[in-house]
């Protein structure tokens, strides 16, 4: 449920129907979840906008820690699997970074990128 979703349940036209359709209790309650996500978002605005410059510091090491909106793109492009290349009669090697893979590894040693291995790779490999 998305908070638009959220707000349209809340509104609780024509009441909560105990003995009805359980599905839309179901939605109320989980409107209600997200209800309480927003508001837990709106007090950590609040929050910053009366913080002084040191604790507004504090919260800029904690988002930095996580990295730059680029960083986390990269981050989650390695995870999207790719099929290793192969060289030198059947040398399987990280199509990213050329790194030399064995075929027990999931992710390069190098750079991190994801591999997917399958029938193919490994026919291609012997």
């Amino acid at each position: 449920m998305n908070a638009k979703e959220a707000i349209e349940a809340l509104k609780l036209e024509g009441g909560i129907e105990i003995t009805g359709n359980p599905v839309r209790i179901g939605a109320f309650f989980e409107a209600l979840v997200e209800a309480e996500k927003a508001l837990e978002e709106v007090q950590q605005y609040r929050l910053i906008e009366n913080a002084t410059i040191g604790e507004i510091a504090e919260v800029l090491r904690e988002f930095s820690k996580i990295g730059t909106v680029e960083e986390c793109r990269e981050a989650r492009e390695k995870q999207i699997q790719k099929k290793p290349e192969y060289i030198n009669g059947g040398i399987s090697v990280c199509g990213e970074c050329g790194k030399e893979l064995k075929r027990c590894y999931d992710y390069c040693p190098d750079c991190g990128q994801a591999i997917q291995w399958n029938t193919e790779n490994l026919e291609a490999a012997e």
